[in-house]
């Protein structure tokens, strides 16, 4: 176990949980359709570009930022794959929100009358969020672990 690892884990998603949780409403901060459309979105990206194998051993390696590694075969292409992951995720986040904008203006036009609420937008804003908290809190430390890790080996 890498104590630094964990660590790290506790204090970037410890961080997160304590702002989310002071928060008025916490269930605000869960939108499962935005979370399907980024998780799975995303997966069916990867899945494209790189194929299930490659993909399902990216993810495993995100068990590393917390494990030391023993031999791992493939290193640079893991991290090939969880770089392409970050845009993947970063593109469903955008086309998450795209769509939850478009389904509010249908619901105005329908209704005749523009109604500009900050709850309503702030929801349709959750996929980027979460693309941002997947990316930046998960995924590219991940990329940058197996970079070290590529380069440790590299240098042996």
């Amino acid at each position: 176990m890498r104590f630094s690892g964990i660590l790290g884990v506790l204090f970037a998603f410890g961080i997160l949980a304590g702002d989310i949780a002071l928060a008025d409403d916490v269930f605000g901060f869960i939108y499962i359709p935005a979370i399907l459309v980024c998780v799975f979105g995303t997966l069916g990206l990867c899945y494209l570009s790189y194929g299930a194998l490659d993909t399902l051993q990216a993810l495993s390696s995100l068990r590393l930022l917390i494990v030391s590694p023993g031999t791992i075969e493939g290193l640079d292409r893991r991290t090939e794959v969880i770089r392409g992951a970050i845009v993947h995720l970063y593109a469903c986040g955008v086309i998450g929100t795209m769509i939850s904008f478009l389904k509010m203006l249908a619901f105005t036009a329908a209704k005749h009358t523009f109604i500009w609420g900050l709850s309503p937008s702030l929801i349709s804003c959750l996929p980027l969020f979460y693309a941002v908290v997947g990316s930046e809190f998960l995924l590219r430390p991940a990329s940058r672990r197996l970079d070290g890790l590529l380069r440790h080996v590299d240098s042996e």
